[in-house]
């Protein structure tokens, strides 16, 4: 945060890798801590799943990230940026036969998440 106020600038923004912010003590630092903390800074994501101490690259909801306190804390910021899947060890791992599958996949995990804000976001709208 001291870094993006010394800067002071609209285009210089902060992008929380979820998965990364997951790989460290739980008491210290989580994604949902990290985005709460940027609060507007944040404007953009990368979104993945790991078992919080591997950086495994995985389709979000596979693993141990709680993605329900992410998508929370996002709609505690307001947040307006974009959400990129970086699922490349789960695409990695597909074979010929199946990659097509796997793609399809993360457009319906992109699509659950991208509802599940949508949905606690007019349900903060409701109760004010």
């Amino acid at each position: 945060i001291a870094h993006l106020k010394a800067v002071d600038d609209d285009a210089f923004v902060a992008c929380v890798d979820i998965g990364h912010a997951e790989m460290f003590n739980d008491e210290i630092v989580t994604a949902p801590k990290m985005i709460r903390a940027l609060g507007p800074y944040v404007q953009a994501l990368h979104v993945h799943d790991n078992d919080k101490r591997f950086d495994s690259h995985q389709l979000p909801g596979t693993m141990k990230i709680d993605f329900d306190a992410v998508i929370d804390a996002l709609v505690d910021i307001n947040y307006q940026g974009d959400l990129t899947l970086e699922c490349d060890n789960y695409v990695y791992q597909s074979t010929k036969n199946n990659l097509e599958d796997r793609i399809k996949q993360m457009a319906i995990v992109a699509r659950q998440l991208a509802d599940l804000f949508e949905k606690k976001m007019k349900e903060k709208c409701t109760r004010k």
